[in-house]
């Protein structure tokens, strides 16, 4: 190899790197690298798991179709030791274990290499973990290695639910991060009590939040007003704006009347927490002048009636509707 050949390769690993540390930064629920040459990939995927600051790191450098023991493996090298458990039972002792890592401020680093060719029961799994949010976003980011079919399997309709997590790869023939070429919408990720309940896609200029079936997200709450908020400006500016709502509308825990959001920010709504992820990632400065939290530097006591039964119903019910 040409001495310009070489430092091709080292700009290229360079730049790849630079993509892997910068979603794991970002908590990010994939950071995807593709190459035909599986040497290349698996160089450029140990240097990060040698350098990812992280807690947790997981690594499978062989493929397997069996999710039992996928699992088993995972939480071996997470530092559990080998029981007796079903497949039911290890899937969701992987799923806590991420929840509470991440709320505690630890975070997991997961890589699969060449992983177009795992079965199609662990990809599935794999595609749920990535679901599972945490305070910075996802709880777990999934390095994804493999040639170009790793690509195709991301884009089939099985990742549909997914698809604005892993639009993102990074080609190592022409050194860039890529998505297709069909902008993706802003999505407003929901969850409850650290539980992910569904995802709304941001389709139109206006987006109405609120109790009532009229609104475009409906969400049956006690603790949200009939119409409790409006985003408004779409993924070129989005504006939220606060309806006079009963309990308020807090962005990043900050109350508001109005306010412009921003990759990543978290709005709070009555007892639910929804993430702005606006794949484009333009960035929207902070006007001054908002209004602030109460002088005891707390969110306001919610006033709501306790959640009975039948809203306890409609909230899980929330990520069917938010879906549909």
């Amino acid at each position: 190899m040409s001495q310009e050949s070489d430092a091709v390769m080292a700009s290229r690993r360079r730049s790849a790197l630079e993509y892997l540390h910068r979603s794991l930064d970002r908590a990010r629920a994939f950071a995807v690298l593709l190459s035909p040459n599986a040497e290349t990939l698996n160089g450029v995927a140990h240097e990060f798991l040698e350098r990812a600051r992280v807690e947790h790191r997981v690594r499978f450098s062989s493929a397997t179709t069996d999710l039992h023991g996928f699992l088993k493996t995972m939480l071996g090298q997470l530092g559990f030791e080998a029981f007796a458990a079903s497949t039911d039972d290890l899937r969701a002792l992987v799923t806590m274990f991420l929840r509470h890592e991440s709320a505690e401020g630890r975070y997991t680093l997961i890589a699969l290499e060449q992983a177009q060719n795992f079965g199609p029961h662990v990809l599935e799994l794999v595609r749920d973990l990535a679901q599972v949010r945490g305070p910075r976003g996802s709880a777990a980011t999934f390095l994804l290695t493999g040639t170009p079919a790793l690509g195709h399997v991301l884009d089939s309709p099985g990742w549909e639910v997914v698809a604005d997590l892993s639009r993102e790869r990074f080609d190592l023939e022409s050194a860039r991060a890529e998505a297709p070429s069909d902008d993706p919408a802003p999505v407003l990720f929901v969850s409850r009590d650290g539980k992910a309940l569904g995802h709304f896609r941001v389709l139109d200029e206006r987006v109405l939040i609120g109790r009532h079936r009229d609104n475009d997200l409906t969400i049956n709450s006690a603790y949200v007003s009939r119409h409790h908020a409006m985003l408004v400006g779409g993924e070129t500016h989005p504006v939220l704006f606060d309806l006079k709502s009963t309990n308020g509308t807090y962005v990043n825990a900050e109350a508001i009347t109005q306010r412009p959001l921003r990759h990543g920010d978290v709005v709070s709504i009555g007892d639910l927490r929804i993430e702005f992820i606006n794949p484009t990632h333009r960035r929207v400065e902070l006007p001054k002048g908002d209004a602030q939290l109460d002088e005891t530097g707390q969110l306001p006591t919610l006033r709501g009636i306790d959640m009975s039964d039948d809203d306890e119903a409609d909230v899980t019910r929330l990520s069917n509707q938010l879906a549909g």
